[in-house]
């Protein structure tokens, strides 16, 4: 059974056949969960069926599913799963109890830069690198506007990306973390995934498609204990 198959079983609620690795990790709806009891249960309450017209985008060890306002990454070791991502719209889901710490990965304080490591990401082209690259700045200026003036920082990460068809790497996919560190008197602290589908004609960036984590987002804003840097 081919990766895609076994994922499409998985997102629909369907136990899989061996392919979903022990350790696994899934990232849905604002929480994570770990395990195939657990992994399955979460598509169950929300099952996501992968229509026939869904864009792929397959690399070795990776795999990402862009079906309308929704979007699947996927680690793979053959065609075995050893985590995922679900993004896109739904019920947020409540996690077990823990305290979540706001933090700044790398203490710059950097503004609108893409922290990327290109040695980390061996299946993007090197055309792609520069079009995640751009992106990335893409995401965070757009970020930047959209939570409004003042904000001391907003920064992508690059989690993974790939790139995928000939060898000048036509097509790829790119999942980033993006955090901010807002402006109250209480600094709110937070981060976003956002999944992006992107093309490369003449060697540049044609265009790109994001889904953005929405379900991740409104369980942040809405969760009743809510991370603080006081001043």
């Amino acid at each position: 059974m081919s990766a895609l198959i076994a994922l499409s079983r998985i997102a629909a609620g369907e136990r899989p056949h061996g392919e979903l690795l022990p350790p696994c990790r899934l990232e849905a709806f604002g929480v994570e969960v770990y395990g195939e009891e657990a992994i399955v249960q979460s598509f169950r309450n929300a099952p996501l069926v992968i229509s026939p017209s869904a864009e792929v985008v397959l690399a070795e060890g990776h795999i990402a599913v862009f079906d309308g306002e929704h979007a699947i990454f996927a680690d793979l070791y053959g065609d075995d799963i050893a985590r995922i991502w679900r993004l896109g719209v739904g019920q947020p889901a409540v996690g077990e109890p823990a305290i979540g710490v706001p933090f700044d990965p790398d203490l710059w304080q950097s503004r609108r830069d893409v922290a990327m490591r290109r040695e980390d990401h061996p299946a993007l082209s090197d055309e792609g690198a520069v079009a995640v690259e751009a992106i990335g700045r893409e995401l965070a200026r757009k970020w930047d506007s959209d939570s409004g003036p003042g904000d001391y920082r907003v920064r992508p990460f690059l989690l993974r990306a790939f790139s995928a068809g000939d060898s000048a790497g036509d097509r790829g996919a790119a999942l980033f973390s993006v955090y901010r560190l807002g402006p109250l008197a209480k600094r709110s602290a937070g981060f976003s995934l956002t999944a992006v589908s992107f093309q490369i004609a003449g060697n540049k960036l044609s265009g790109y498609t994001v889904v953005r984590d929405l379900a991740g987002e409104t369980a942040v804003h809405e969760a009743l204990w809510q991370p603080r840097v006081t001043t």
